[in-house]
C-alpha cells in the first residue's frame, strides 16, 4: 500500500535520489552501465520547474553523464517524462556534442507504486509499449550524493 495519497502530485518526489536496484534490460546507462564501466545511477528530481535529470557516475575512469528530460503530471500516480539532451564530463570537461531529442519522441511513463521521505518505487515503459513491458526501479532518497553535471 503506498503511504502517499496521489503520489506524482506529491513533493515527496523532489530531490536527489540513489537507484537501489532495477530489472531494466538490456544493460545500459539507465541500469549504472556505460559499454564494459559500471557506475551509480542518480536522479535530480525538480518537480516545481518540470525538470529531471538521469545521472550516471562512474569513479572509475572518472566519468558522469546525464540525461535532461521535462517532467509533466499524466495522472495522480504517473509521470510522464520527455526526453530533451544527454551529454558527459570525462574527468570534469565536457565532452561534446550533447545529444538532442525531438520533443515528443521519446516518452516514458513513470508509474509511482511506492513513495514516502526515503523510499521511492517506480514502473517504468516507452509511452507506445504495455504495462507488461513496464521495469522496476527502486531509489533511496540520498542528498549526501548530490552532484551537477552540465548538460
Amino acid at each position: 500500500v503506498n503511504p502517499t495519497r496521489n503520489p506524482a502530485l506529491s513533493t515527496k518526489m523532489n530531490g536527489f535520489w540513489r537507484m537501489n536496484y532495477t530489472d531494466y534490460s538490456p544493460s545500459g546507462p539507465s541500469s549504472g552501465q556505460l559499454g564494459p564501466l559500471i557506475g551509480d545511477v542518480f536522479q535530480d528530481l525538480n518537480s516545481t520547474e518540470g525538470i529531471i535529470k538521469n545521472l550516471l557516475s562512474i569513479n572509475f575512469p572518472p566519468i558522469t553523464g546525464g540525461l535532461v528530460a521535462r517532467q509533466t503530471i499524466e495522472d495522480s500516480s504517473t509521470w510522464r517524462i520527455d526526453f530533451d539532451r544527454v551529454g558527459n564530463t570525462f574527468g570534469g570537461v565536457f565532452t561534446p556534442p550533447a545529444k538532442k531529442f525531438v520533443r515528443g519522441q521519446q516518452i516514458r511513463l513513470w508509474q509511482i507504486t511506492y513513495l514516502d521521505d526515503d523510499l521511492r518505487i517506480l514502473r517504468a515503459r516507452k509511452v507506445e509499449s504495455p504495462v507488461e513491458e513496464s521495469f522496476l526501479f527502486i531509489f533511496t532518497k540520498d542528498e549526501k550524493s548530490r552532484f551537477q553535471v552540465s548538460i
